[in-house]
């Protein structure tokens, strides 16, 4: 970066990094990092053959035994640029430009049908090119900025094709809905994400009125767009659907996005302060709609290529949201103020699940500063939303009893109290902590409930004029209850209130708890031999440990109108989530000249992870007790243990 003070900024820059995802991960595809995944045709054509599903696990643990061996990783290259003139008076002129590229793979899911699921590497070759450009008005009492800013993504593969081990030629059995290798597709193809544009313009206008007043306007409007090519609707050659011709070549899809706001702050009096605001948020889908047609009727065929029975026209959500604030603080005696707060959110929804949701917000602020050496800070808040979501006891609606967690009925309720206080000049002391509970009480099935607690205490002393001590310690938990419904369609009616309220052998319960410490412990040293030398160290720990208790009645088939699916009492994992980490850092500067610095560090990183579920007994080929084949999750991309050690030399030249 470089520039003169007042007239011009310039910075360039160029960063590299690596993310590994697994390291000589086992797959019987060749070509990772491309758009097509082969298996040899001995192979496929061998398992073809496989008489069995015990015969089939055996013969394919062999090959994957020899299977070839990748690096899951991905290498991202970011390329940035900008140029800042401040030399025009109340004028500002900026321009910038970002260049992101990322290639390599990383573990994915593919399937030739609902029993057959598969790992495979999906190829990465992104490229995302950021441009912006702000032009300011800073002379008082008006201020303004006209921004714009474009976006656009590229993807190299619109999809991966990749063959299926099992088979060696397609194949329209009906069964392939249900078997988990038998019959169906040679291979398999996915779309992957499509390329896109955004466009922004934003325009943001502020004026400071009398009475310490000051009113700020927002208007922002962007433009989203997708090109994308189709897929075909099926990529087995033996389906009729092979040659169905789509409605066109691409969705051609558009998303107008408007945002609107207004805030009003004034200080009538000393004491007392007042903010008002309304936000209009407009989410407009105007992608065209399009009709798929059906090709076939028989629908276990369909259903293994995912494709439609009938004709069917997909619609798409557009939503507008509306939110008002008002605040009101007046400062009392004793350096406290009191604050009071209302929101209130309205929102309409386009083909969404429900048609509208109401969140009226309450929240309580309490400041002090008694004395000079300490202030704190209380914050209640209470939130009530409530949706406009169909009868879910009506067989038309989408999951019986299932309402979304982010837009469904929920009673919110938050607590925070963050302190801070130095008794001593040379010691300074910090706390805080948080309380969170949401309630889904309109939510029979889904999630129920979730609660959390943070709690962190954090302090600095400084021992000599050259040497501080700082320390910390964090303690976060988390809870959470899901309820789910297990039925056989045609036996029992799921759809029945009483079914989710008693104790019927369909319904299951999990509570997930985890629980996280931090503790750490560093030390500055710093102006060293001649106020040339500066010294640091860091340590860190961090512990989660996480358990899943599960609940089910246990009932006879036919019970209370319901078959019970699983007649058994789920054991509970007492262990997940269950992963520690030790970071240390060490590092040193010396200041060789006005203008040039060296800073000399080494950093230890490990970590140590334990989950029974990937832990224990885990195998590429999955089998049941019997050794039937399951499914093959070759890639073993789950978390491992890894030990890291860094040494690292950084130059600083000021000119």
């Amino acid at each position: 970066e470089t520039g003169s003070f007042g007239m011009y900024r310039f910075d360039a820059g160029f960063t590299r990094m690596g993310h590994v995802f697994a390291v000589d991960a086992k797959t019987l595809h060749a070509g990772t990092g491309t758009q097509f995944l082969v298996i040899a045709d001995q192979v496929q054509t061998a398992l073809q053959g496989a008489t069995s599903t015990t015969d089939v696990a055996n013969k394919l643990k062999s090959y994957m035994s020899s299977a070839n061996s990748v690096d899951l990783q991905l290498r991202r290259d970011t390329y940035r640029s900008g140029i800042e003139w401040m030399g025009s008076g109340p004028f500002n002129i900026k321009f910038g430009v970002t260049h992101e590229e990322r290639d390599g793979a990383r573990p994915y899911g593919g399937n030739f049908g609902r029993g057959n699921a598969v790992e495979i590497p999906e190829p990465i070759d992104y490229a995302t090119t950021r441009l912006n450009f702000d032009l300011e008005y800073a002379g008082k009492p008006f201020y303004s900025r006209l921004s714009y800013i474009h976006s656009s993504f590229r993807n190299a593969f619109n999809s991966v094709i990749f063959d299926n081990p099992f088979r060696a030629a397609d194949d329209l059995h009906p069964s392939a809905i249900s078997a988990s290798y038998k019959y169906g597709s040679s291979r398999g193809r996915m779309a992957l994400p499509p390329s896109n544009s955004y466009d922004n313009l934003s325009v943001v206008f502020r004026k400071d009125l009398p009475m310490h007043s000051r009113v700020t306007a927002n208007a922002s409007y962007g433009m989203m767009s997708q090109h994308e090519t189709f897929i075909p609707m099926t990529i087995n050659t033996d389906n009729p659907g092979f040659d169905y011709a789509l409605p066109d070549e691409s969705l051609k899809a558009k998303v107008n996005n408007s945002l609107y706001t207004l805030n009003v702050v004034t200080k009538p009096m000393e004491k007392l302060h007042f903010k008002a605001g309304y936000r209009y948020d407009q989410h407009k889908n105007r992608t065209r709609l399009l009709t798929f047609g059906d090709y076939t009727n028989n629908i276990a065929i369909v259903s293994v290529d995912a494709s439609t029975t009938a004709a069917r026209t997909p619609n798409y959500v557009s939503s507008i949201k509306r939110t008002g604030e008002f605040e009101v603080s007046y400062r009392l005696d004793m350096g406290n103020t009191l604050s009071l707060i209302y929101e209130n959110e309205a929102a309409n929804f386009d083909n969404g699940s429900a048609k509208k949701e109401t969140e009226h917000v309450y929240k309580a602020a309490w400041d002090t500063r008694p004395t000079d050496w300490f202030n704190g800070r209380l914050t209640v808040e209470f939130a009530n939303k409530n949706v406009d979501y169909p009868d879910y006891e009506k067989v038309s609606v989408e999951v019986p009893f299932m309402r979304k967690y982010y837009a469904a009925d929920r009673e919110r309720t938050k607590a925070s109290l963050m302190t801070s206080f130095m008794p001593v000049e040379t010691l300074n002391i910090g706390f805080e902590y948080a309380y969170a509970k949401d309630d889904y009480k309109k939510s029979l099935i889904g999630v129920q409930d979730g609660h959390q607690h943070a709690a962190s205490v954090d302090m600095d002393y400084e021992v000599t004029e050259h040497v501080t001590l700082n320390a910390f310690y964090s303690l976060e938990m988390y809870a959470s209850k899901m309820k789910g419904l297990q039925w056989t369609p045609k036996f029992g009616d799921a759809y029945s209130t009483n079914t989710v309220t008693v104790d019927y052998p369909g319904v299951w319960t999990a509570e997930f708890t985890d629980v996280i410490h931090t503790p750490g412990i560093g030390i500055e040293i710093a102006n060293l031999l001649d106020n040339k030398v500066d010294a640091g160290a860091e340590v860190s720990l961090a512990m989660a440990r996480g358990k899943i208790d599960f609940s089910s009645v246990v009932g006879a088939t036919g019970v209370g109108g319901l078959s019970d699916v699983n007649a058994f009492e789920p054991d509970d994992l007492e262990r997940v989530d269950d992963s520690t980490t030790l970071s240390t850092h060490l590092h040193s500067t010396y200041r060789a000249t006005d203008t040039v610095d060296f800073k000399l560090g080494y950093r230890f990183d490990q970590f140590k992870a334990y989950d029974p579920m990937t832990m224990d007994g885990y195998e590429t080929v999955q089998v049941n007790g019997s050794g039937a084949y399951r499914s093959l999750l070759s890639m073993d991309a789950f978390y491992k243990d890894y030990t890291v050690h860094t040494v690292y030399l950084t130059t600083a030249v000021r000119f």
